[in-house]
């Protein structure tokens, strides 16, 4: 891996559940990390959403090797934010790469 190419400041977020004023349980996600890493592009992709047109953006990050990475985790970069769909490991022990899909609003 080279040190260089790790560019991109990403915030690893895990869920939570909190309770709302009014007693509901929502899920949350809190920070837990802050790594460095490299982007790479994969594509963007049109889904239809109750009768519009939306473009979200599929990606892969990869970061130094690290426990605790799962699926059930977002990132945070450049004030976006990614659902973690897939955490693969290539090198065992070396990196990581996480394939995420853009979270829409």
């Amino acid at each position: 891996m080279n040190a260089g190419a790790l560019d991109r400041r990403i915030e690893l977020l895990s869920p939570s559940k909190a309770k709302s004023t009014v007693g509901q349980v929502q899920k949350e996600f809190a920070p837990v990390a802050t790594v460095y890493g490299e982007r790479m592009e994969l594509r963007t992709v049109d889904a239809a959403r109750a009768g519009q047109r939306d473009a979200f953006a599929m990606a892969k990050f990869i970061i130094r090797y690290r426990t605790g990475v799962t699926t059930a985790m977002r990132i945070k970069v450049d004030n976006r934010t990614y659902d973690v769909v897939a955490v693969d490991e290539p090198d065992r022990r070396a990196v990581l790469v996480l394939t995420v899909q853009e979270v829409l609003k």
